[in-house]
């Protein structure tokens, strides 16, 4: 999923992870759209990652 608004800040692209029953394990945050070509030169935002652990 990517989010632009303009107003608010830079974009972002946040890729999520899953696991076999398909529940979120994980969140992964990366920036640094070009808005001219429309092209992603994925850099990770460590302060937004997330790692998810379920009871077995």
């Amino acid at each position: 999923m990517s989010v632009n608004l303009p107003k608010v800040g830079e974009p972002l692209q946040y890729n999520y992870s899953y696991d076999l029953l398909n529940r979120i394990i994980g969140m992964q945050t990366i920036r640094n759209l070009n808005v001219a070509t429309n092209n992603w030169t994925p850099v990770a935002v460590s302060d937004f990652g997330e790692t998810v652990t379920y009871d077995p």
